[in-house]
């Protein structure tokens, strides 16, 4: 009962640290009362202020979870046989009892520190374990996907082991360099997603009638965004979400704190009144995937791009989403 008290309630655990020193690092920030109470909706004087208001709460979370969470900046996330059966266990106990004895100011001797080192030393001899066995792990969890007839299981271990090695090209098109690489791709999508035809004065009617609206001030009211409807919009992002640019995860704003929801309504509602986003929302990252792993990876019309873009969109989808629902 212990063990299993101690997994389900581990990241809870670890949210508490997280929590604190995000409190902190929102308390410094200054907040932009000026343009907050601002209702001219066509003011253009804060849009510095917006800009300065939401990198800092974005730094502040970055901040509290790098100083509190343990993380790994290994980039790579290789795939190794047997973790899931082997060691998967005896790192979430390691990992566990490291973040108590942490709590505990890092004790040299005791029990605390018995236990701490006891899991740790469990942990790193299945890591050598399987690092030694890999093949052998391999093949093991492949017979059992036959024997008890697991088909999809089967065919998952052998594209695992098929692409063990990496496959990523030395070239695209002929291009070798990184950054030449990855202007082949801005040009093809630059391309690709300007391709569709629309009505120019169909779209120009479309800004006037909301520019007109905006002017009217009939939006203002609706532009106000509570923390009730943040938090609504929050319930509805998915864990590991990121803009995969700055390192901003949905976990910061899922696992924040009172503060950070009012720092956000405050923030959304003004850029929703000004009408103006900061820089980050108006950007997003197009990372390109093979389509076909058995075609070629040095085409690049093998490629489909996907774009991440920042969680506040998101978030702002979110909030949307939820409150066309209730109506």
């Amino acid at each position: 009962m212990q063990t299993q008290f101690h997994h389900e309630n581990f990241e809870c655990l670890m949210c508490a640290p997280y929590r604190g020193k995000l409190e902190q690092n929102l308390s410094k920030i200054e907040v932009p009362l000026t343009a907050i109470h601002c209702t001219n909706t066509t003011c253009k004087e804060h849009t510095s202020d917006i800009q300065n208001f939401h990198d800092e709460i974005v730094s502040a979370c970055i901040s509290a979870s790098k100083s509190t969470i343990p993380y790994s900046s290994d980039k790579s996330k290789k795939v190794i046989p047997g973790w899931s059966d082997y060691v998967e266990g005896y790192r979430k106990d390691a990992v566990f009892w490291h973040f108590i004895w942490k709590c505990n100011n890092s004790p040299r001797s005791g029990y605390l520190a018995d236990i701490r080192n006891n899991t740790r030393s469990k942990y790193h001899y299945a890591l050598r374990y399987v690092k030694r066995n890999k093949e052998m792990c391999s093949a093991n969890k492949l017979a059992e996907s036959i024997i008890n007839s697991k088909t999809r299981d089967f065919w998952f271990e052998v594209r695992k082991i098929r692409n063990a090695g990496g496959n990523r090209p030395s070239n695209i098109d002929g291009v070798s360099e990184p950054s030449e690489i990855g202007e082949l791709f801005a040009n093809k999508y630059a391309k690709l997603y300007n391709s569709v035809p629309y009505d120019v004065k169909e779209m120009d009617m479309l800004k006037t009638d909301l520019e007109e609206a905006i002017l009217s001030g009939e939006s203002c009211q609706e532009s106000v965004i509570s923390v009730d409807k943040m938090k609504s919009g929050i319930i509805k992002l998915k864990k590991g979400e990121h803009d995969g640019d700055l390192g901003y995860y949905a976990d910061h704003i899922i696992n924040g704190n009172n503060s950070l929801h009012v720092y956000l309504s405050l923030l959304f509602s003004t850029m929703m009144l000004h009408g103006t986003a900061p820089a980050g929302l108006t950007k997003i990252m197009l990372h390109p995937i093979p389509k076909d792993k058995r075609k070629s990876l040095s085409d690049s019309d093998n490629y489909r791009g996907i774009a991440l873009s920042h969680i506040f969109g998101k978030l702002l989808d979110c909030i949307i989403m939820a409150e066309n629902m209730e109506l």
